[in-house]
């Protein structure tokens, strides 16, 4: 008794890691046609690199990187466009996050962030996305940081962010009333889930 000692197999892991690191030797390729609908295709083009460009700055890991792990773990990948501006409304930020976003919004109006497959509830319509829940843990020192409430530092709160095409609604189980409730005036959602598969 007591000799016996279980050791998790790294196979596993391996594996993941594996095919992360080959999916990571590939790169983004941002390709608009141009049709009736879309014009100044190459100027779009231009626009969405450099968002990608910007929202990849300072990170632990590129946004591409960060893709391809939810692609291997989960098979879906979830990216959201945060804008800018709707962070620089929190009136309490402090002022070098307050610069240093202001730096960031002169080259890039959004920030691209990755969505964990296990917060993400999308609801969908035929071919299209009606509205996205993004329900996440936080601590009360970060829900703060981010939408300027009142909260207890060290308590944990869960956070429900959604949107549908017109309408962005943010509160947290704990709070009284919403966080944020508002239009947001882009006429579609600002995240975009996609599925791996076969040679997609």
């Amino acid at each position: 008794e007591g000799d016996w000692k279980l050791t998790p197999s790294p196979s596993g892991r391996n594996e993941v890691v594996g095919m992360q690191r080959l999916l990571n030797t590939s790169e983004f390729h941002i390709t608009i046609k141009d049709d009736d609908e879309v014009k100044k295709a190459d100027e779009i083009e231009e626009g969405l690199k450099a968002v990608l460009r910007v929202s990849g700055e300072g990170r632990r890991s590129r946004i591409e990187s960060d893709a391809a792990l939810s692609a291997v773990l989960y098979g879906s990948v979830t990216v959201y466009a945060e804008s800018i501006g709707d962070l620089l409304e929190v009136k309490t930020i402090k002022k070098h996050k307050r610069d240093h976003l202001e730096k960031k919004r002169k080259r890039s109006p959004f920030l691209l962030r990755m969505i964990n497959t296990e917060e993400s509830y999308p609801e969908w319509d035929e071919d299209m996305m009606i509205s996205h829940t993004w329900r996440y843990k936080i601590r009360g020192t970060n829900l703060t940081a981010r939408w300027g409430v009142p909260t207890k530092d060290t308590n944990e709160y869960t956070v429900y962010d959604v949107f549908t095409p017109e309408f962005h609604v943010v509160w947290a189980d704990g709070l009284q009333g919403e966080i944020l409730a508002a239009e947001h005036g882009l006429g579609c959602l600002p995240i975009f889930t996609a599925y791996a598969g076969g040679s997609d």
